[in-house]
């Protein structure tokens, strides 16, 4: 039998037995006649990670404080008037309205919490938080969500070829390219890199709540890693690490010095904005416009149980991984970024 053949039935029968899981959790919650609170159902989502992130937690007590229905009788609308009135706790700007990217950002965590408890038949399949975050997306502007435009990255790249080395080259392409944070850029082991099949596996970040994932390389990160690769490999030989510490033979660079290196390779390149981070959220905005907010919780690593289940998925499936990395890859022209190899 054909590979790609059994893959796609193995790929179907997976969808079937996840939609009979459902519908038997369903059924046993009716049976047994039991209906969850919310108190009940924040705290199962709490128990679900290793460190309940302060930033859900924090959204959790707002909406709990302004609910009044249960979750399960929540719509669209009733969201939307949620996160138009939050305003802002901040000492500098308390009292005032919050932007847009916090009002999504709100939204996409208690998509996460309705996302698992609805895969349990806990709550309805249709998820409010996801529709309303999905429409703050088209409401935000591109200068609140491009921190760096197409001009300012290509001097950063520019500037880092001009140093002339391939390490700090690697180092400022790679936000550009993953959006990946600076302390997972710093524990990439060299064995996570597959040159064969172009993409990398990025390991759990934020202290274990950030699921690993696999990332697609299109050809021009993939030359700018193999001439990193073959320097590094003759002077780090027994170092494990993409980019290995000069001081300790089995540990890494830290992810405040990468930090440091690309703050550096922008002010050389005229840039006074230089944080790692803004370069995640320039990815998430050019991603938005072609991926689903599922897909992007996964290229960015967000806490969740969305992005586990979507590693998952696309773990023993080339077919669909091929088809991610296509679909991911197009964000590098977006961005254009190519030519500088």
């Amino acid at each position: 039998m054909d590979s790609d053949v059994l893959l796609e039935q193995i790929e179907q029968l997976t969808t079937q037995n996840a939609a009979l899981t459902q519908q038997l959790a369903q059924l046993l919650s009716q049976q047994n006649g039991y209906e969850y609170t919310d108190e009940e159902l924040v705290q199962m989502w709490r128990n679900n990670y290793t460190n309940f992130p302060k930033g859900y937690e924090v959204v959790v007590k707002r909406i709990m404080e302004w609910k009044t229905k249960p979750f399960k009788e929540l719509t669209v609308a009733d969201i939307f008037d949620w996160v138009n009135s939050i305003t802002s706790e901040n000492d500098y700007s308390k009292g005032q309205p919050i932007s847009v990217r916090t009002k999504f950002n709100y939204c996409r965590y208690l998509s996460t919490f309705w996302s698992f408890h609805s895969a349990e038949g806990r709550l309805p399949r249709n998820n409010p938080f996801k529709k309303c975050g999905s429409d703050l997306y088209k409401d935000v502007e591109d200068p609140d969500r491009v921190p760096y435009d197409k001009d300012e990255i290509r001097a950063i790249i520019d500037s880092a070829i001009k140093r002339g080395n391939p390490r700090d080259l690697a180092i400022v392409t790679i936000p550009f390219k993953w959006g990946i944070r600076r302390a997972e850029e710093a524990e990439i082991r060299v064995k996570d890199i597959d040159l064969r099949h172009n993409e990398v596996l990025v390991p759990k970040g934020k202290a274990g709540n950030s699921p690993a994932r696999f990332l697609p390389m299109d050809n021009e990160m993939k030359i700018i890693i193999e001439r990193w690769l073959n320097i590094r490999n003759r002077v780090y030989p027994e170092n494990p690490y993409l980019f290995p510490s000069r001081k300790a033979k089995s540990r890494h660079i830290s992810g405040s010095h990468i930090g440091k290196i690309f703050l550096k390779i922008c002010r050389d390149a005229g840039v006074t904005h230089g944080k790692i981070h803004e370069a995640r959220n320039t990815i998430e905005y050019h991603l938005s416009k072609g991926m689903n907010t599922n897909e992007i919780d996964y290229v960015l690593g967000h806490s969740g149980s969305i992005g586990k289940l979507y590693f998952e998925k696309i773990k023993h499936n080339p077919r669909l991984r091929e088809e991610f990395r296509q679909k991911f890859c197009e964000h590098s022209i977006k961005l254009g970024i190519n030519g500088f190899t």
